[in-house]
């Protein structure tokens, strides 16, 4: 609230669909502003799952950027990919890192 505007908010959690449906309504000199929102939140495990599946290896995992550990309580987490160059590929096709070269 302010001396302009008034913004009510609307929540539905749906933790079996691992979805969020908000709705914000800004009640404003302008009139009413709706700010509708449906996300869905994945948790790391199954970010890392699709990034294997498209052939994707992690290179970086945190908190942040700035290098904080995931936690149980984190809000957010920062992952990071890269798709492995061709000789960085064993015969299966999977990621296995750089391939050590032998004389």
């Amino acid at each position: 609230m302010s001396d302009d505007h008034l913004a009510v908010s609307a929540t539905i959690v749906d933790p079996a669909q691992q979805t969020v449906t908000f709705q914000d309504v800004r009640f404003g000199r302008d009139g009413l502003t709706f700010m509708p929102s449906h996300v869905r939140w994945i948790w790391p495990s199954e970010l890392d799952l699709m990034a294997r599946m498209a052939g994707l290896e992690r290179v970086y995992h945190g908190e942040d950027w700035t290098g904080g550990t995931v936690t149980p309580r984190s809000f957010e987490f920062v992952s990071v990919y890269r798709k492995p160059l061709p000789d960085e590929t064993d015969r299966a096709g999977t990621a296995e890192g750089p391939v050590e070269q032998r004389a």
